[in-house]
């Protein structure tokens, strides 16, 4: 599947779900959705590749792009990710969100005002690779917590390569 030049606005849960299979995504905005931006899952038993070049996932509600589930395999490149918002609890907002056993790698890529976490990794099997990508002005979520950079935990592994993170 391919798509490119789309803007995805305003949608009332997911703004792109991706299951199952290969997906690229180029030249597209996912804006405003009410819940996550984009989200990569393992859905059925053919495994889940996502690939987004020159995108932007901005004002997105608990995470600009959310992969999880053991399996889903997301490649993020010149990509922008911000303003992520809060859930309705005061919680979330995380500019990447992987766990579950995913993985993410993100070249060039900016997350700037996201809210809570900037980049979260956690559950061993997980893993999330940075190279010259800006994290910056992660905002505490609603609820007053966090306001982190960057968050590993529980056995996730993180390589970062060229990477400034700040504010």
């Amino acid at each position: 599947v391919r798509i490119s030049g789309v803007t995805v606005w305003g949608s009332k849960h997911i703004g792109l779900l991706v299951g199952s299979g290969e997906v690229e995504v180029r030249n597209t905005w996912v804006v405003d959705s009410a819940f996550v931006g984009v989200e990569a899952e393992q859905s059925y038993s053919a495994p889940t590749t996502l690939w987004l070049e020159s995108c932007e996932l901005a004002g997105n509600v608990a995470a600009g792009i959310l992969a999880k589930d053991p399996g889903p395999v997301v490649s993020l490149d010149d990509t922008v990710i911000r303003d992520t918002r809060s859930h309705a609890d005061g919680k979330s907002g995380y500019g990447i969100d992987v766990y579950g056993g995913a993985s993410v790698s993100a070249r060039s890529c900016v997350l700037e005002e996201n809210s809570a976490v900037g980049v979260l990794a956690f559950q061993a099997g997980t893993s999330i690779a940075l190279a010259d990508t800006i994290v910056r002005g992660t905002r505490p979520s609603d609820d007053g917590q966090h306001g982190f950079g960057l968050q590993v935990s529980e056995g996730a592994q993180l390589e970062a390569e060229g990477c400034t993170v700040e504010g």
